[in-house]
């Protein structure tokens, strides 16, 4: 068995480093909301941390609404814990 417990990748770790944040931005869902995402990349790594039974953390471009209906776009981290649930 593995001792590892977290597994962190590095910023732009998934994507690289992109000049059109509309090609791979996210919506992320709110935290504690269970396992099971839209998003196929969200639900491959929380099968993953779930699988290894591991922390993972994550760098991603994430894509949100403003009041005023406006696209805004953060380069954020989440992070899953052992059961692929987002904590954070």
């Amino acid at each position: 068995g593995s001792n590892v417990q977290i597994i962190v990748f590095p910023e732009y770790g998934l994507t690289g480093l992109v000049v059109d944040p509309t090609e791979f931005a996210i919506e992320i869902p709110a935290i504690n909301n269970g396992s099971e995402f839209r998003n196929y990349w969200l639900q491959r790594l929380s099968n993953a941390a779930r699988e290894h039974g591991m922390y993972v953390v994550v760098n991603l471009l994430e894509k949100a609404q403003t009041e005023n209906n406006a696209t805004i776009y953060h380069n954020t981290n989440i992070v899953f814990d052992k059961n692929g649930v987002i904590i954070a």
